[in-house]
């Protein structure tokens, strides 16, 4: 997996890029995310697809420069909201990714009416994939390690010109 991403990457990735988390549920689809913590530069492959003999194969990759700073112990960064699918042609996946600060446990998108989607988190990251396109309205919810809510972030519609 690691060196799917990588090779799709193309030597992109910040220097010093290592892996902190992969999002994997199901349905044969990964997320990898890495990070560099001297430049503050990260980097991603999303929607890599797993075959039937465990091959990886990485198609869609990004890589971001720097710009990400220390958060607080209980502070949400929403940094990247993808998708695979363009008109006219339907969305069939979203995918979602921040960082989390050292005092967050849990991760959440809510969608008023549906099930809450419990991101994966690890390392000061968060990640979450769905299926399909995002309602119009959601948002990102942070839990301390006591369940209690301690940072939220609104979510956008894909269908907002952006």
């Amino acid at each position: 997996m690691d060196q799917a991403c990588r090779a799709n990457l193309h030597g992109n990735l910040p220097d010093g890029a290592v892996l902190v988390l992969i999002d994997a549920r199901g349905a044969g689809q990964l997320q990898a995310y890495y990070y560099a913590s001297v430049s503050g530069g990260w980097g991603s492959c999303t929607h890599m697809v797993v075959d039937a003999l465990g091959a990886v194969s990485a198609e869609r990759g990004h890589a971001v420069s720097g710009g990400t700073e220390d958060l607080d112990p209980l502070e949400l960064e929403f940094l990247a909201f993808n998708w695979v699918g363009e008109a006219p042609a339907p969305i069939t996946a979203s995918d979602l990714v921040g960082r989390a600060g050292v005092g967050i446990a849990r991760v959440e998108i809510q969608t008023p009416g549906r099930p809450s989607i419990v991101a994966s988190i690890a390392n000061g990251w968060w990640a979450a994939w769905a299926p399909g396109p995002m309602p119009a309205r959601w948002r990102i919810v942070a839990f301390d390690a006591l369940g209690r809510e301690v940072d939220t972030v609104d979510g956008v519609d894909q269908n907002e010109p952006g």
